[in-house]
């Protein structure tokens, strides 16, 4: 073989290996490339995904505290019907002992038309609604 064809084979095998070299590279810049669009993308997503999450906990937060308040709102109710029935007991209990006043009043007194009166008011104001379900709660307690 002569001295050219030597030197032309190498420069033949050292072009091959430059083209292999720049191949190499172009493939690993488009692989970098590629993977910053989607570390990019990703990113975008996280946000995305994130948001969602503080939006959802927001609702979770609302739903919690209209929760709340709403509890509060039925103890409040509990305990104003608890003492609107003790008013009520005591209004019975008064009334009770208005009547055996009254009562007393007529057997004691000679001229108790007047007595017999009051007393008919008295169970008038009774009968009003809110007494005869006091009195029958009253009654199914004892």
């Amino acid at each position: 073989m002569s001295t050219l064809a030597i030197v032309l084979i190498v420069v033949a095998a050292i072009l091959l290996i430059a083209l292999f070299v720049v191949a190499r590279v172009r493939r690993r810049e488009a692989r970098r490339s590629e993977a910053g669009e989607l570390r990019q993308q990703a990113g975008h997503k996280t946000v995305e995904a994130e948001s969602l999450r503080a939006s959802a906990e927001e609702r979770q937060a609302r739903a919690d505290r209209a929760e709340a308040e709403a509890r509060e709102r039925a103890a409040v109710a509990k305990r104003e019907r608890a003492a609107a029935s003790r008013g009520t007991e005591r209004a019975d209990e008064a009334m009770a002992g208005v009547r055996d006043t009254h009562e007393r009043a007529r057997e004691i007194d000679p001229d108790s038309e007047g007595a017999e009166s009051e007393a008919h008011h008295l169970d008038a104001v009774s009968d009003e609604p809110g007494e005869r379900e006091g009195r029958a709660e009253a009654g199914r307690r004892s």
